[in-house]
């Protein structure tokens, strides 16, 4: 049970330099996987006491840059043994359901009784030679060993409807199930999580792609009745869902974003719920695009898409990689690999860009874009292939010396 790791060796090493005064736990989803046998992936502190001072001292020892939230008093620093994450011990104030909490500092076990999950309300004391006895004032200990995930009390999902996805995830990551009353307690309030920022709703999207089984967590939040409340205006296709069993990305270069690759996976189904699932998640302007583009493709089959075709060329301007690794999914898995996919964009690329334009002289604004335009045209027309005849003719439309296609 009692774990032994270097980085809680520096930490005591802080605590007895510099930091007496303070008492520190690790606590939640670190002693949870602990108890289970897990191997530790990231490392939650909690502090009684002045959590910055400790933070910073320990990032100090271990060379590393603080990431430091001061309204919600947490601290967080990379390691070489993975994200290490600190909180000052805090109770918390929900001014209406859905909003960021109002926290000040508090106990030990005030701050595990604020927490989402018994399971998660577990803290186990750092001392300054080994450990003290576990703290689990909920019954997490009870649960882990029932395998149950069990909210704290009736209105935690109002508080942070974000939990609702949260307890979701658990239960298809650890292979639990959802207490009774809480499972209850989760289906009636679905609705809360339309109050959340569309920014933390799309947080959660990334989370759950993040999880080794996707495709379960997407069912189950349809079979607990949430689909509505999470994917605003996109209706619930198997067939999609099914297409992210077994989902393994390949790895990079380049490197594809999970989240954007599932959620082409979804639309397919429903090209037009793009823009009110971006609207409701807050998806960049740039993200919005590179979705549309490769629906847009997609949605024009294969045949249009031809990589012996000249239009593969302009397609690739507006495509992000996890687009085209949707469309080699789609239709050219069983043909050739993804690296000769790959191969075969790349040489669909006009060898001459913007920086090359900049190094001419052309300024940067509207006629750089317009030149570029031109190029391309002429490019896909097949008056030129190389690089340097690109540069060559972009030349001699800034000297006006290029009359049309044929000319060129």
């Amino acid at each position: 049970m009692y774990p032994d790791h270097p980085l809680f060796n520096y930490t005591r090493k802080v605590l007895a330099e510099q930091h007496q005064e303070n008492k520190v736990y690790l606590v939640g989803g670190t002693v949870r996987d602990l108890l289970r046998g897990c191997e530790i992936k990231d490392f939650d502190f909690m502090v009684e006491g002045d959590v910055f001072a400790v933070a910073e001292s320990l990032a100090r020892e271990l060379g590393s840059k603080l990431t430091v939230n001061g309204k919600l008093l947490t601290v967080s620093l990379p390691s070489r043994w993975g994200p290490i994450d600190f909180v000052q011990a805090r109770r918390e104030f929900y001014p209406f359901p859905g909003a960021l909490p109002e926290v000040e500092p508090a106990s030990c076990l005030e701050d595990l009784l604020r927490r989402d999950f018994t399971i998660n309300a577990l803290a186990l004391p750092l001392l300054h030679d080994g450990w003290g006895e576990l703290i689990d004032p909920a019954g997490g200990v009870r649960d882990l060993q029932e395998g149950l995930v069990r909210v704290l009390h009736e209105n935690s999902f109002r508080d942070d409807p974000t939990r609702i996805l949260r307890a979701v995830r658990f239960t298809c990551r650890l292979g639990f199930r959802l207490e009774e009353k809480t499972c209850g307690w989760l289906r009636r309030d679905w609705p809360f999580l339309e109050l959340v920022s569309p920014v933390r709703r799309q947080k959660e999207w990334h989370l759950i792609c993040q999880e080794e089984n996707a495709a379960a967590v997407l069912s189950e939040i349809y079979v607990l009745g949430g689909w509505t409340h999470f994917f605003k205006g996109l209706s619930f296709s198997q067939a999609s869902v099914y297409r992210l069993c077994e989902l393994k990305l390949p790895s990079g270069p380049p490197e594809l974003r999970p989240w954007f690759f599932c959620l082409l996976c979804l639309l397919a189904a429903k090209p037009g719920a793009l823009t009110d699932l971006a609207d409701y998640w807050g998806l960049a302007a740039r993200d919005k695009a590179g979705l549309r583009a490769t629906l847009e493709l997609w949605a024009g089959g294969k045949e249009a898409f031809s990589l012996d075709q000249r239009r593969l060329r302009r397609a690739r301007r507006g495509l992000p990689p996890e687009g085209a690794y949707f469309l080699y999914r789609e239709w050219f898995e069983e043909s050739m690999d993804w690296e000769a996919f790959l191969r075969e964009m790349e040489s669909a690329a006009m060898p001459v860009n913007g920086h090359d334009l900049l190094r001419l002289g052309v300024p940067p604004g509207p006629e750089l874009g317009q030149l570029l335009r031109r190029l391309e045209d002429y490019f896909q027309a097949g008056c030129w292939s190389s690089r340097e005849e690109g540069i060559k003719l972009a030349s001699r439309i800034l000297a006006g010396k290029e009359n049309d296609k044929n000319n060129v």
